[in-house]
């Protein structure tokens, strides 16, 4: 049921009065006793590098971090870090948490074969010793089905209160876990109802939230610990036309908490900001009414992976930060870039943990364990193919390289920025069915014209009826006759959704389309018998449609419910099997498998998905995707009209007064084509004439500068003259000169009328920003004729005192701007007096 967030104050309020002093029966399991007779399977390519990071603060200088799975605690804001990971802990899923006191625990999770491993640490003395504890966890995992895992959260109130997420592996249209609780220490869990498998946040024991997998503008709230949940919608009047995202409340050590809003701007760039209360007790809505500040999202900083590359600018993830008050916190900010070579792709992606003590205004490395205030990760991997032989039809091609799948399809120009700047040259399409969970409103056939003309594969996917033993909504029939029906049925809606999006030929056929069946319990025989009924339906459907038939499932339901011995088999599969390591893994391979051997689907037939939902930031842009490697069928959009090439510039230098740089001004320019490649770039400033660029160059001067720039690709189509214009003023000011000395004197000349001169001047001049009102310049007087002074003044007269005799003196000047840049120095009158000079006085004769 569905609450509005006015209305539920009330309740709230009610709701909180009736419950306190209410505690939730526990359900006690058996306790499984530590698994130390339990050896890991040795996984290859996992990469400790991807465990995703855990951190928190203490108080102002203490901490810990989680970082490339291992545990580190400092007591000086980073100057000096401690491994106090607990020995013997195993590659995997793990739950950090600790409170001020120095109690903590860390839960770790090892998915097996149709088993897991489970650890659990305890410390009461901020790591310095550990203790691994007996628990129930595995037990209770293994009755609800548990043995794949994507990931996994955990919060304590207290030494003996606290919760326990554990995500199903599953594609990224849905979302489901395992939610536990422990009132004991974690000595003894027991299973609450969980609508999703999402990041939660308990403020006591009975009041909690947790993120809604489908939608960004509301939570599931909980009143009774957990037992029940419903939904939260949070009002957005204020940003009504403006796409937002609601990120968790986030619990301020010392009382309180943020309730985060990430605000997406025209250019797809985000900002940050959080409504704050000072006390835990008030409702979501009560925060909302509180005055919100804006936080910093972006370092400023420009990371480069090479000479040649665009500036690459470090983005705070969100759901990593960690606050002690309103002004103190530490946050977690990367991304990550990618240049193609001849050979291969060169990705590096970069995290630095930073501090704030104004409130994210501003922000300060922190330095790492590694001694360095950068975590970089560098991949390299061959450039991706594709194979045109002629499969279904033309659109449909062998793919070898990285893809992405998201619930809710990225923007135009997220993609866009996804194709120069990640490692992803596949993306999937959730084009429908009846449990399709996200919108995905922008999904057309324009959209896909466009997205396939910026060069992306796609990899179309129907979300239809799930097996029967399994949670979801909308289960097919155990009757195998009905299933059959019901996958005929899903087969003749994809097709028709196929046409409508412009994915088949003009005889209404070809094309590649998979269907999302989600895990089952293959022990179940009535339960395989179904889903095999059901997918044999799909798969001699859509053979008679004409359109090639592909398939989304796990390894191990792929293995034991025997899928590849249907009449006729799925012609692709997308299989499920993840890492212990989440996140982007160049060196991940399709083959190799632990629950599906290679002699099925070997030819070119296979898709793998190898890791759970996660945000990842590539040039800029953060998407919350699930990674995958193909060497498999994927679609591509075919007979597209010339497409011009894309190109872009960018500009970097020192900003100086208002919109001014005070220095030289970088620009470099991008120019990319999905197709045929590009030729030239041309480039011009100003009226300037037209020139080849080939690399960065510099824009000096005092103005307004405007560089103009086109790309001509290898098909000889040029893209549409861009331009950007900037100020900048890196150039000193012009000097004076004198008008009045005060006397006879005359510049530069022996003279004996005058000894005591008294200078005013006038003409200097800045193009630019204009000349700096307070220290206008710097005089030397004095018998130097290459002299400097560092006497200032802002007047524009000097009266020395009178000169001695037959000794030349200098009136030296410079002059500054407001960018503090100073002329040369410049003698601008010399005074030379001698009362021995005589003057002669020539006139020239008259004419009559």
């Amino acid at each position: 049921m569905k609450k509005h967030i006015r209305s539920f104050t009330v309740i709230l309020s009610l709701l909180l009065i009736f419950l306190i002093g209410l505690q939730p029966v526990s359900v006690y399991g058996q306790t499984d006793s530590p698994q130390a007779h339990f050896t890991p399977k040795e996984v290859s390519n996992e990469n400790p590098q991807n465990v995703p990071v855990q951190f928190e603060m203490f108080d102002s200088l203490k901490g810990w971090l989680f970082l490339n799975g291992e545990l580190f605690i400092t007591k000086d804001e980073g100057n000096h870090w401690e491994n106090i990971t607990p020995f013997g802990m195993p590659v995997g899923f793990h739950a950090v948490d600790f409170d001020s006191s120095g109690s903590g625990s860390i839960i770790s999770l090892v998915p097996m074969d149709y088993d897991l491993i489970v650890a659990f640490h305890k410390t009461n003395n901020y790591g310095e010793s550990w203790q691994e504890e007996e628990n129930n966890l595995r037990s209770l995992l293994l009755e609800n089905e548990v043995d794949q895992v994507s990931a996994i959260y955990g919060q304590w109130l207290n030494n003996d209160e606290g919760w326990l997420m554990v995500k199903r592996v599953s594609s990224a249209n849905f979302s489901q876990g395992v939610l536990l609780h422990t009132e004991n220490g974690g000595k003894d869990w027991s299973v609450l109802s969980a609508p999703a498998g999402e990041r939660f946040v308990f403020f006591n024991s009975q009041l909690g939230y947790m993120q809604k997998h489908d939608s960004e503008e509301c939570f599931y709230y909980t009143l009774d610990g957990g037992q029940s949940w419903q939904d939260y919608i949070l009002p957005a009047d204020a940003l009504e036309g403006t796409p937002f995202a609601f990120e968790l409340p986030v619990l301020l050590k010392e009382g309180g908490f943020f309730l985060p809003v990430v605000i997406t701007l025209d250019n797809d760039k985000r900002q940050f900001a959080v409504f704050h209360t000072s006390t835990s007790r008030a409702s979501l809505d009560e925060a909302m009414d509180e005055p919100f500040s804006l936080i910093t999202a972006d370092t400023g900083d420009d990371f480069y992976q090479n000479d040649e590359s665009e500036p690459v600018f470090l983005s705070l993830d969100t759901q990593q930060i960690s606050f002690l008050n309103q002004n103190q916190g530490w946050g977690m900010f990367e991304d990550g870039n990618c240049d193609e070579g001849d050979e291969n792709v060169i990705c590096e992606k970069v995290r630095e943990l930073r501090h704030t003590s104004d409130g994210g205004k501003t922000w300060q490395p922190i330095t790492l364990p590694t001694g360095k205030t950068q975590d970089v990760t560098t991949f390299v991997y061959n450039i991706p193919k594709d194979n045109h032989s002629q499969l279904l039809t033309g659109q449909v091609v062998y793919y070898s390289g990285q893809a992405f799948d998201a619930c809710e399809i990225p923007s135009l120009t997220q993609l866009e920025k996804w194709y120069s700047n990640s490692p992803y040259r596949g993306v999937n399409l959730y084009i429908g069915g009846i449990s399709r969970l996200c919108r995905n409103a922008s999904l057309s056939r324009d959209y896909i014209r466009e997205i396939g003309n910026q060069g992306w594969r796609l990899i179309p996917t129907w979300v239809g009826h799930q097996p029967p033993c399994t949670r979801f909504r909308y289960p097919f029939p155990y009757n195998v006759d009905q299933a059959y029906a019901y996958g005929v049925q899903n087969a003749d809606q994809a097709k028709e959704r196929m046409e409508e999006y412009g994915l088949l030929d003009s005889n209404q056929q070809g094309g590649l389309i998979y269907l999302d069946v989600e895990y089952f319990n293959a022990s179940d025989a009535a339960c395989v018998a179904a889903s095999r009924a059901f997918i044999q339906g799909w798969t001699t459907r859509l053979e008679t449609l004409g359109i090639g038939s592909g398939l989304y499932a796990t390894s191990s339901n792929l293995n034991r419910a025997e899928l590849y011995n249907l009449d006729p088999p799925p012609e692709a599969v997308w299989i499920a099997e993840w890492l212990s390591t989440p996140g982007y893994n160049p060196n991940v391979s399709p083959y190799g498998l632990r629950h599906l051997p290679d002699i099925h689907w070997s030819d070119h037939q296979r898709i793998r998905q190898y890791s759970g939902t996660l945000d990842e930031t590539w040039g800029g842009v953060t998407i919350g995707i699930d990674p995958n490697v193909s060497d498999g069928m994927v679609m591509v959009i075919e007979d597209l009209p010339p497409k011009k090439p894309e190109v872009t510039a960018t500009i970097t230098g020192a900003k100086g007064v208002g919109e001014w740089y005070k220095t030289q001004v970088s620009v470099t320019i991008t120019a990319s084509d999905n197709g045929v490649g590009i030729s030239k770039i041309y480039r011009k400033i100003d009226d300037g004439p037209w020139r080849v660029y080939y690399q960065p160059f510099a824009v000096h001067g005092s103005g307004q500068k405007t560089v103009s720039f086109y790309a001509v690709n290898n098909a000889g189509v040029r893209s549409d003259i861009q331009s950007v214009s900037f100020y900048v003023d890196n150039e000193p000011p012009e000097n004076p000169t004198v008008y009045d000395v005060g006397c006879g004197a005359i510049n530069g000349v022996p003279q004996s009328r005058c000894n005591d001169a008294s200078f005013a001047w006038s003409g200097a001049f800045d193009a630019g920003v204009g000349l700096n009102p307070e220290n206008t310049y710097q005089i030397y007087w004095g018998t130097d004729p290459k002299g400097t002074s560092i006497n200032t003044q802002s007047t524009r007269t000097f009266n020395p005192p009178a000169v001695p005799a037959k000794t030349p003196y200098y009136l030296r000047i410079r002059t500054q701007d407001l960018h503090e840049i100073w002329s040369d120095w410049q003698t601008i009158f010399t005074l030379i007096y001698d009362p021995d000079f005589q003057y002669l006085n020539y006139f020239a004769p008259m004419r009559k």
